[in-house]
């Protein structure tokens, strides 16, 4: 799942809570032309555009046009807050041809489609796919099931934990915390069959935080609890690249140096030398490879690598 970060923003380092603009670093076309051959020479065929300003990059719908062109299927990330400007620019372009839309929300958003005066246009919706960023232990799925009928979006939900980083103001999920999480997410599978939407985790619960009896819930309802380790990974306009979720990560990796998406995953696998839980060191589950979770959501909050909790 590779993904193109258009547009990266520059914060005041002094006081970077603040979300305090300093610069605006936006994508070079002859970067872009780099990126896409090396992703067409991979094989890839869906390529994601996301960015912190994507949608104010002055070439977005030329970039959209042309990685269409390219004959890769564009899928634009934007956020709920985001959604009126999608809204204006599909109605006045031809960007529904072709394209998938992926809308992110947080666990507590439903509320900016409580409106029932809102309606998406038809051909946006039937392309939009909810991602929902998990950063409670109470997550409650049925508000977003609901919304994907009422709208009539793409029966598809994606969910992503948002693990806790003590370096910022932000709002995520504990360590100690993913035991609910888990017992939630068994306990919410009866909403999940009943609708007909399975979720597909991007970055999940350690399998770990399951007691026996709710994983194996879980797998008789044939949820897909996989995280594809090297597979998604974000590309920004240095060039850098890093696992999907863990940016800091970025200033280690480039694609420059990379020759194919195998290059890529053994780099990041090279670069998982830090444990969320202590028994992930001898978790057999990740030494099968089936369990990655914990590697990545240390990763992801910037925990210390070799100083597991």
């Amino acid at each position: 799942m590779p993904e193109i970060c258009l547009s990266t923003i520059t914060k005041n380092p002094q006081e970077p809570h603040l979300g305090q603009t300093i610069s605006t670093w936006l994508f070079d076309w002859h970067d872009l032309i780099y990126v896409l051959d090396f992703f067409k020479a991979n094989e890839a065929r869906e390529v994601y555009l996301s960015g912190e300003t994507a949608e104010l990059h002055p070439d977005f719908s030329k970039i959209v046009n042309y990685v269409r062109q390219r004959g890769f299927l564009p899928c634009i990330i934007v956020s709920g807050l985001t959604l009126p400007w999608l809204q204006q620019l599909v109605v006045r372009s031809s960007l529904m041809e072709n394209v998938r839309f992926i809308c992110r929300l947080t666990d507590s958003s439903p509320d900016l489609f409580a409106n029932e005066a809102f309606n998406l246009p038809r051909g946006l919706a039937e392309n939009l796919i909810l991602e929902v960023l998990i950063i409670r232990e109470y997550f409650d799925p049925t508000p977003f099931l609901q919304l994907i009928r009422r709208q009539g979006l793409k029966q598809e939900l994606i969910l992503n934990l948002v693990p806790c980083n003590d370096e910022l103001t932000g709002p995520g999920l504990k360590p100690e915390l993913y035991g609910s999480l888990a017992r939630r997410f068994a306990d919410s599978l009866d909403a999940f069959m009943d609708s007909g939407i399975f979720p597909v985790w991007r970055r999940g619960i350690p399998l770990c935080a399951f007691t026996d009896s709710d994983l194996g819930r879980v797998c008789k309802a044939g949820m897909n609890h996989k995280w594809r380790q090297g597979q998604d990974f974000v590309v920004y306009p240095d060039l850098s690249f890093s696992p999907f979720g863990v940016p800091s990560l970025r200033k280690r990796l480039s694609l420059l140096e990379m020759n194919s998406f195998a290059d890529i995953s053994q780099s990041i696998g090279k670069l998982a030398q830090g444990f969320l839980f202590r028994r992930c060191s001898v978790c057999s589950l990740r030494l099968r490879k089936l369990c990655d979770e914990g590697v990545y959501l240390n990763w992801a909050a910037d925990l210390s690598p070799g100083k597991p909790l």
